[in-house]
């Protein structure tokens, strides 16, 4: 019976181990995506280092989304009504 018991043990262990590592994995794989569309959505829509405009932090966002969801990754984004009118150069919180 304790030859059972401790052979339940280490099953449950190492299937936790395993879990342990592929939700590192996951983390690392988002981290890096992460950053990565970060880079592409600065290098298409921003205009130098400065802060960004609501405007341009709208198309930012877009941009950075589209990238995640290319990637595989549930991103939120603005809705399209309000990046279309950003494309548009209409001032925020007008309509």
């Amino acid at each position: 019976m304790n030859v059972r018991v401790l052979g339940m043990g280490m099953v449950m262990l190492l299937a936790t181990a395993a879990c342990g590592h592929e939700g590192m994995d996951i983390q690392q794989q988002y981290a890096e995506d992460r950053d990565e569309c970060r880079e592409y959505a600065e290098q298409t829509g921003a205009p130098g280092n400065t802060m960004p405009t609501g405007r341009e932090h709208v198309l930012l966002v877009s941009q950075f989304a589209r990238c995640m969801n290319k990637r595989g990754w549930n991103v939120n984004k603005p809705s399209e009504e309000t990046t279309k009118e950003a494309k548009k150069g209409v001032p925020l919180g007008t309509r």
